[in-house]
């Protein structure tokens, strides 16, 4: 049941990243959905599995949406363990930390793109782009996964309870 919330996140993840969000979005600023499962998957499930569930979808996303295949993986693979930081502590049972997390992750990612930009030959300015499309995209990033987070760990908590029925 654990590996079917997970896949249903992540194809939820990918619609909302591919379609949904190019069609509804402020001034070109959208969340990064994707992102957001994989920190949420890191608080839940630790580190290491979410690492690697987030290097496979960024493999993913990179493939059938990226110009470089690699930049999404390397991205989604920190996002999950820097999520991972959370798993099994206390005050991550809250959306707020997972929510920093997701901003931290965020951060790191557009620095990452804007990074692999500026080294293919891209110029823009740093500054007009921390601050017209980095922060509100961290900000909405941050917002959505308050939502996507308490709904992932109410279906990894009845799964979690299941079980421990079951064993009595």
């Amino acid at each position: 049941m654990r590996n079917l919330h997970i896949a249903l996140a992540l194809i939820l993840a990918a619609y909302l990243d591919s379609i949904f969000f190019n069609l509804f979005n402020i001034a070109g600023t959208r969340p990064d959905a994707m992102l957001v499962v994989a920190v949420s998957l890191g608080v839940l499930l630790g580190s290491v599995p979410a690492a690697l569930i987030g290097l496979f979808a960024g493999l993913f996303m990179d493939l059938m949406f990226g110009r470089s295949i690699g930049l999404s993986a390397l991205s989604y693979m920190l996002a999950g363990a820097i999520g991972g930081v959370l798993y099994k502590k206390y005050y991550a049972d809250n959306v707020i930390m997972p929510a920093l997390a997701v901003a931290a992750a965020g951060l790191l990612k557009e620095h990452v793109m804007a990074l692999a930009l500026k080294t293919m030959g891209g110029t823009f300015s740093y500054f007009d782009m921390l601050l017209s499309y980095i922060v509100p995209c961290v900000l909405l990033s941050a917002a959505l996964s308050m939502v996507m987070h308490a709904v992932l760990k109410r279906a990894f908590a009845r799964q979690v309870g299941r079980r421990a029925e079951h064993r009595l």
